[in-house]
């Protein structure tokens, strides 16, 4: 080997060694994005996985169709008094298993149909975290703050984890959310022979806290598919008013955000269906006069658009020694 070769292999061993260095002089450190850092290095399997879950979660926050709140104040947690952690109760029967949390003041972590089995023989579930399916309850306060609890932890009556209920028996818990002058109340009533479960919303003072007297309480993004051919339990998914003897329907069938429509009278019930269950909120005693609301979104998955609603009543709460009460 000549000088001349020796010469030009140790001059790009030379280069090689000090790119880096010269590269970091001229353009900086520069920060590394975690999220870009996952997407270039998961698998075709994970990526596939990520872009069919994660648009969900981004997606079902932009659901709440009852006031525009571009217009309104907002506060990421309006609450100085509020619950420190998170309590979470099993409550159970011969029909329904069930786990429910302070945190939303009742928001449920578990619904499940003990007497019913998915495809793959596990029981149904009505509550899935991936889609954040949930009840929903809200308001616009008298300052024109608009108010979401779905987060917000609550003060619970009762310290016991689990709860077992036989055929006649009655279990009751409340969630107390202290609020400025005035104080949210919601009592849950379980039986031990029903799938259903009373709400009962209070408010203490209602008039400095409630603009108008009205709050919102519904259900939020749908119901899970308990079937292993997604796409066709997806289609049979829609949401539901039943008003004045008359069934109205709401379904979502392309990709994007639809219309919310609103329904103006008192609703029996409203509720959101798979292809075998449904997901219903009857009135039972409270002022739904004010009617009510019906979004729904589709996000594109693979061979199939997912379809997503929120339904809710507008309700006028009454006050005084009158409660309001609600059926799930």
């Amino acid at each position: 080997m000549d000088k001349k070769t020796v010469f030009a292999l140790i001059l790009i061993a030379v280069i090689i060694l000090t790119l880096p260095y010269y590269q970091k002089l001229i353009q900086g450190d520069k920060p590394i994005n975690p999220v870009i850092v996952k997407k270039d290095t998961v698998t075709a399997k994970e990526k596939d996985k990520v872009v069919t879950t994660k648009p969900v979660e981004q997606e079902v926050k932009k659901l709440r169709p009852v006031v525009d709140k571009a217009k309104t104040k907002s506060k990421k947690n309006p609450f100085s008094v509020h619950d420190s952690k998170e309590h979470i109760i099993s409550i159970e029967s011969d029909k329904i298993f069930v786990q429910i949390s302070n945190r939303g003041g009742g928001g449920l972590k578990k619904f499940i149909l003990k007497k019913y089995n998915k495809y793959d023989s596990t029981l149904v579930n009505m509550i899935d975290p991936e889609i954040g399916n949930n009840l929903h309850f809200s308001f616009m306060d008298r300052d024109g703050n608009y108010i979401e609890t779905d987060t917000t932890l609550f003060f619970q009556s009762v310290s016991k984890e689990k709860v077992l209920l036989n055929k006649n028996d009655v279990f009751k818990i409340e969630y107390i959310l202290p609020y400025k002058e005035s104080e949210i109340k919601k009592t849950y009533i379980f039986y031990g022979d029903h799938y259903h479960v009373d709400i009962v919303v209070h408010f203490k003072s209602p008039d400095k806290v409630l603009l108008n007297r009205q709050y919102q309480f519904g259900w939020k993004n749908g119901l899970p598919s308990s079937e292993s051919y997604v796409t066709d339990d997806n289609n049979y998914n829609q949401a539901y008013v039943y008003m004045g003897d008359e069934l109205e329907s709401y379904d979502v069938t392309e990709e994007g955000k639809k219309e919310t429509a609103t329904f103006t009278g008192k609703a029996d019930w409203i509720g959101v269906r798979t292809k075998y269950f449904l997901g219903s909120i009857s009135n039972i005693n409270a002022n739904v006069s004010d009617g009510v609301y019906i979004s729904g979104r589709g996000i594109k998955r693979k061979d199939y658009v997912q379809r997503l609603y929120d339904v809710g009543y507008n309700v006028r709460y009454s006050g005084g020694q009158t409660s309001d009460s609600l059926r799930l």
